[in-house]
């Protein structure tokens, strides 16, 4: 429901979809629980910034941060990668929204913010790095993760990361 919220859906065409789906239970019990959703989504929402509006870029990352290579895609809306999540804010949804805004900071060096929207409206806005920093800092992580391989000559050990990114070891 979040994302066709998101899409620009009314909320009356996003409860008529769910409806057709055929995943609400019939009668008043699917009426009430739509309704009890719409009302928890109205602030997750209301929390979402400006440009949650603007169109969606995607972002072909391939850096190279000492001993890692990270290659991935970012989604952005402007300057920022937007996160938002109907699921309640925890540590782990923290960290996949600062990996992406590492990630896109290594690539890119341009002035990038991400945000991070849960449950109830929290939201979670961060700055990025400049460039030098993300990549040295993606470099240090990298260096820090365990791998299979310490041998020069054996392929190089592959992490993903929580941000889509794969993460490949090259010692």
């Amino acid at each position: 429901m979040l994302g066709l919220l998101r899409a620009g859906h009314s909320p009356d065409e996003v409860q008529r979809a769910e409806w057709l789906r055929g995943t609400v239970p019939p009668g008043l019990l699917g009426t009430r629980l739509l309704k009890g959703l719409g009302a928890q989504l109205e602030p997750i929402m209301a929390a979402l910034p400006a440009e949650a509006a603007a169109p969606l870029q995607h972002h072909d990352i391939a850096v190279d941060c000492g001993p890692v290579r990270v290659v991935g895609r970012v989604a952005t809306q402007q300057q920022l990668v937007l996160q938002a999540t109907f699921a309640k804010p925890s540590e782990s949804r923290r960290i996949e929204a600062w990996l992406r805004l590492l990630a896109l900071c290594a690539a890119d060096d341009r002035d990038w913010t991400a945000m991070l929207v849960a449950h109830g409206g929290a939201a979670l806005r961060l700055q990025g790095l400049d460039q030098p920093t993300a990549s040295a800092l993606l470099g240090s992580l990298g260096a820090a993760l365990p791998h299979r391989s310490r041998t020069a000559g054996a392929p190089a050990a592959a992490v993903r990361c929580p941000c889509g990114a794969a993460a490949r070891f090259r010692r």
